[in-house]
């Protein structure tokens, strides 16, 4: 047996054959088709510009590790009521491409290099890590904890489609549309809209290729494809949505399903039409969508509450704070207040105690206190305070916050609570 010890972490020529082999590695691990050299050659101009590593034995690579800098949506005006703030994001290390051999598993190199990673963000200025999760269990040990929720919707369109009567209705208009028309929109248009979704982080060009379908793995023919945007009423895109029929006939009659594959749009108001559009196609009966952000509409639209359900719910991002005082001072808070934090951090670069003073407007003052705690919690529960979107009284009744003045975690609750608008789709990166 190889002494795991003596291995270094190492990184992979990324102009070479080695990238594919590094590649390949991470695509043996979670059971996904081995990359092609075309899929490698498509990726490797965006490699560039990423910290990538791994380990080696016996020359093979057995363990991969990718990141990079890039920036999470945090709450900013629109969900907080502070015109002046706009939009807000965070400057994060984006984390993702973690495999380790099944030969080589539980042996420290995970740890060896989520450490490494870790330090080099820290010591590069960024303020958390984000990563979506494949197993829950793995990455609470290394300081994450869960920023975001996602759901999967499944609409019966026959019942959805009436919507109450204060339904939002869009003043443009819908028009069929194809992916190269997307491709010129949509990253501006998902740009727009992400930045109301805390958590989000943008599309790079790579992640574009592969949700229209321009480069390998790509998925099976499964139906055909239908796209369509949605025009203001001064004729420009402000929303578009992308979707795969598949027929299916029951009792000798047409009973589709559609499967939504992106739905974005700049408002709740478009992202009603768009959702509108999708209710009304001729044939369908089963309208289905997954990883949409905390926020969704589309549940509440329709005159029958049963129409459209949540079929599935999981924890989206996961956060990993680098910099407390940086993070809590990042985003738009709710209401004005005052409350001392006690972040617990063995080991790590974001414990400490604060003193989180929000004002009228908005914006914290962060400092560094030594004053009693109002509420202790471990650094795994921080994205729960910087992203606003989850519930703190629930995380303090089942141990996840402890509270050392009476009405601490309400008075944190209403501070930092929001109600975001899930305007796209939650996506890995």
């Amino acid at each position: 047996m190889t002494d795991t010890d003596a291995l270094t972490i190492e990184s992979p020529d990324v102009e070479g054959e080695d990238l594919l082999l590094w590649r390949n590695t991470f695509s043996g691990v979670f059971a996904m088709p081995a990359a092609s050299v075309e899929e490698v050659d498509v990726v490797r101009g965006a490699y560039r510009s990423h910290r990538l590593t791994g380990v080696r034995d016996d020359g093979r690579w057995v363990a991969t590790f990718r990141s990079w800098a890039g920036d999470s949506a945090v709450p900013g005006g629109a969900l907080t009521g502070h015109a002046r703030h706009d939009t807000r994001t965070v400057g994060t290390d984006l984390v993702s491409t973690v495999a380790v051999a099944p030969t080589h598993r539980r042996r420290g190199l995970l740890t060896r290099l989520m450490t490494d990673s870790l330090r080099h963000a820290a010591e590069t200025g960024a303020v958390v890590s984000s990563l979506f999760a494949s197993e829950a269990a793995i990455y609470g040990r290394y300081g994450f904890g869960v920023a975001t929720r996602v759901q999967d919707l499944h609409v019966d369109t026959r019942a959805a489609s009436a919507w109450h009567a204060g339904a939002p209705v869009a003043a443009g208009r819908m028009r069929l549309s194809d992916d190269d028309e997307i491709a010129a929109v949509g990253p501006a248009l998902f740009e727009t809209a992400r930045r109301h979704m805390p958590g989000a982080v943008g599309r790079n060009d790579v992640s574009w290729l592969r949700l229209l379908e321009r480069v390998a793995p790509t998925p099976a023919p499964d139906g055909s494809r239908l796209r369509a945007v949605h025009l203001a009423p001064d004729g420009t895109v402000d929303g578009y949505v992308r979707l795969r029929l598949q027929m299916v006939w029951t009792d000798g009659a047409p009973r589709n399903k559609a499967s939504v594959d992106d739905l974005v749009g700049t408002s709740p108001t478009v992202v009603a039409a768009l959702w509108r559009f999708c209710v009304d196609l001729d044939l369908v009966t089963t309208l289905v969508a997954e990883h949409r952000g905390h926020g969704e509409p589309m549940p509440h639209l329709p005159l029958d509450t049963r129409a459209a359900r949540v079929s599935a719910s999981s924890d989206g991002h996961w956060w990993r704070v680098l910099d407390a005082p940086a993070a809590l001072a990042s985003r738009s808070w709710s209401a004005p207040g005052s409350v001392v934090l006690e972040v617990v951090d063995p080991g790590g670069p974001a414990g400490g105690r604060w003193s989180v003073d929000v004002g009228e407007t908005g914006d914290a003052e962060v400092r560094a206190t030594t004053r009693s705690a109002d509420v202790t919690l471990p650094v795994q529960s921080v994205p729960a305070v910087l992203t606003g979107v989850l519930d703190l009284p629930l995380l303090h009744a089942v141990g996840r916050l402890e509270e050392h003045s009476h009405g601490a975690v309400w008075r944190l609750e209403l501070m930092s609570r929001v109600s975001p608008l899930a305007l796209g789709t939650v996506q890995g990166f």
